[in-house]
């Protein structure tokens, strides 16, 4: 279970509060063939899931054809996802529902008890993923 860092002021938005990974990709994510992405859901504190958000749409499926609306999978701050090194990604807090709109104060109020960070494939080919994930947090960035 996460705790919240009393060191994120209370009037802080979602906007600036993120889900922040180091990620290392090596080369499967965001190659415009196989179409991975990863699923973020939030649970509360009785593991209820709360909110998902998943950085992916289709153009279309028939054509194979995806897209990463919010910019890259994995993406640091600058929107950028570099390959075949450690960075570190983040996901604003406004992209889930449940926090869109909120202040710390709100989110803690509704509860942030767990992350769960799933690889979902979308593709119509198969593909493999070689990508390790480590330092789940969650950050204040004014």
């Amino acid at each position: 279970n996460f705790s919240l860092s009393d060191n994120i002021p209370s009037n802080a938005t979602a906007d600036h509060i993120y889900l922040a990974y180091n990620i290392l990709d090596n080369g499967d994510y965001n190659n415009g063939k196989f179409w991975g992405f990863l699923r973020y859901e939030i649970l509360d504190y009785s593991n209820n899931i709360l909110s998902t958000y998943d950085n992916f749409d289709w153009d279309s499926y028939a054509d194979g054809i995806g897209k990463y609306p919010d910019g890259p999978v994995g993406q640091n701050l600058d929107g950028t996802a570099p390959k075949a090194q450690w960075h570190r990604a983040v996901v604003p807090l406004s992209k889930f529902s449940a926090y869109k709109g909120k202040t710390m104060a709100e989110i803690r109020t509704i509860g942030l008890g767990q992350f769960r960070i799933q690889d979902i494939n979308e593709s119509t080919i198969s593909g493999k993923i070689d990508v390790k994930i480590d330092n789940v947090r969650v950050i204040y960035i004014p």
